[in-house]
């Protein structure tokens, strides 16, 4: 039963690189889990996501309503449970065509060490592994704020969806596993391996320029951690400016 699968998923502790396999074999082969199975996953997660959105609207509410000495916190909470909707949300919406997707959130979601993916992902059928790809571009896209709005990408999903890091961690292994198969088979006639590979690159490249501009902001953080003096030409003339203004 994949529903019963999908519950080990989310909440056993003890899977390896044989449970990964087994599983990615079973969700990505050409006859795939029936569309009863999918839509007992798909059930559990579309109440996820409403619940994930309730929560949100309300912590929103509750940030409305807040005095002014609690407002940074409940600004903070509004936004985690926003961005946890967004993401719960997308897990129900954004995998048009990939009637099979629901079945892997679970799987994704946990870590993939080196080892387990070494395990894993090398004997995976070419065409499986251009779903897996084209499955992991649509999250990335979720990440790199594809539906206009921005994501945290340190927030934690709702329990059973991939955060940012796995999603990353899945995609390049998948990538490493199967580099020589993507490039040999380029521009084959079917095109699911380009197209996925495309959709990847686009979504890879969005979230990427997203992270350079938050990186440049690290080294102002630094600067006002410690304390440093005001660079020159920088909005004033000096970082004594008040003392010469005053000192006539």
């Amino acid at each position: 039963r994949f529903a019963d699968l999908d519950a080990f998923l989310r909440l056993g502790d003890d899977v390896d690189g044989a449970d990964i396999k087994a599983c990615l074999e079973a969700f990505l082969e050409e006859k795939g889990p029936s569309a009863q199975a999918i839509k007992e996953v798909s059930a559990r997660q579309v109440k996820a996501a409403e619940e994930a959105v309730r929560a949100a609207e309300q912590a929103a509410a509750a940030m409305k309503a807040s005095k002014e000495r609690h407002a940074i916190s409940a600004a903070s909470t509004a936004k985690a449970a926003l961005h946890r909707a967004r993401i719960a949300t997308a897990a129900v919406e954004s995998f048009d065509g990939m009637h099979w997707a629901p079945t892997l959130h679970s799987l994704v979601a946990r870590p993939l060490t080196p080892e387990y993916a070494t395990e894993a992902l090398p004997d995976l059928p070419r065409d499986a592994a251009a779903k897996l790809v084209a499955y992991l571009s649509v999250w990335l896209e979720a990440y790199s704020g594809g539906d206009g709005g921005s994501v945290d990408l340190a927030m934690e999903p709702v329990k059973g969806l991939p955060a940012a890091r796995e999603v990353i961690t899945w995609a390049g292994a998948v990538i490493d596993a199967h580099f020589t198969t993507f490039a040999m088979n380029r521009g084959d006639e079917d095109g699911d391996e380009d197209a996925a590979m495309a959709a990847l690159r686009r979504a890879a490249a969005k979230l990427q320029a997203g992270c350079a501009s938050v990186g440049r902001v690290n080294g102002a953080l630094a600067h006002v951690r410690d304390g440093a003096p005001l660079p020159e030409n920088q909005g004033v003339q000096s970082s004594t400016y008040s003392i010469e203004l005053v000192d006539w």
